[in-house]
């Protein structure tokens, strides 16, 4: 829900955190931008969090894991409330390749229940294991990466479950061989920022590329890499199938900046465990 309130000056984004009815005390509330910087808080004895001195424009706020987006105005509040969904269950497994741990891998649970989108990142241990809870009843989508953001080499795996109340949901993901997608980009522009993001199936980009149609895209990233100079880059551990790959050189993250970055992209079916290279060209 939202509630306008006029202020002399600044913008404010506040609500309340609670779980079934009850007040969350020091749940983390974390809230971002267009420039993509995080700034957060831990609630108070009451479960309420406030956010002062917001600039103008679009900002996403997250607690529990649940997603709100929030238009502020100078000179406005934004409530922004969060509750915590009562129904819930829980969503557990382990990461391997050949046998082995992953304990640096990456898991994500995303539940759409009850017409709303909640994120919850699960902490992985040494073993390989993991464990989400809380996690509201209905489908959702497991997102497992085999290593961490921005490295060389990067591989996703998704699984579409239903969570039931009460239950535990098992996702085992293992990353043992697979296909492999290398190669280079090529069209970079000084001082920009390059990156080559691997999508599902084929996708079609708009031209001029948008910043809200590339976010609408973040939650399939199959793998999403940093390039340096050379523009080489390196996706391993895939499952057969159809690809979309994209290369991207824009000077910053902004509406403005996406409109007139520097866009490649190309489909590619990968097989069994072949490797396939191919050349990206920025333009």
């Amino acid at each position: 829900r939202s509630v306008n309130i006029t202020l002399n000056s600044g913008g404010v984004v506040e609500g309340v955190v609670t779980r079934a009815g009850v007040a969350q005390v020091g749940e983390r509330v974390r809230m971002k931008q267009s420039n993509f910087t995080w700034v957060e808080m831990g609630t108070d004895e009451r479960g309420h969090y406030r956010f002062s001195e917001v600039p103008a424009g679009d900002a996403e706020v997250n607690a529990m894991g649940l997603v709100r987006q929030a238009s502020v105005e100078v000179g406005q509040v934004v409530v922004v409330d969060f509750e915590s969904a009562t129904d819930t269950g829980t969503v557990e497994g382990k990461v391997t390749s050949g046998g082995k741990a992953l304990s640096q891998a990456g898991v994500t649970v995303i539940a759409r229940g009850g017409g709303m989108t909640r994120i919850t990142r699960a902490h992985v241990e040494v073993d390989g294991s993991y464990r989400a809870l809380d996690i509201p009843v209905g489908p959702c989508t497991v997102k497992i990466s085999a290593g961490g953001d921005g490295s060389l080499s990067s591989a996703m795996k998704f699984f579409d479950v239903e969570v039931r109340g009460g239950a535990v949901t098992r996702v085992d993901a293992d990353f043992t061989g697979g296909a492999s997608l290398s190669g280079v980009v090529s069209g970079s522009r000084y001082y920009a920022v390059d990156s080559a993001v691997l999508f599902p199936g084929e996708i079609e980009f708009p031209d001029p590329m948008t910043l809200n149609f590339y976010r609408g895209l973040e939650q399939i990233v199959v793998g999403n890499l940093n390039l340096d100079a050379g523009g080489e880059f390196v996706f391993e551990g895939l499952e057969p199938g159809v690809y979309t790959i994209v290369g991207c050189s824009f000077l910053e993250e902004s509406p403005e900046a996406f409109a007139s970055a520097y866009v490649g992209v190309e489909v590619v079916e990968l097989r069994g465990d072949q490797e396939t290279v191919l050349e990206i060209v920025m333009e």
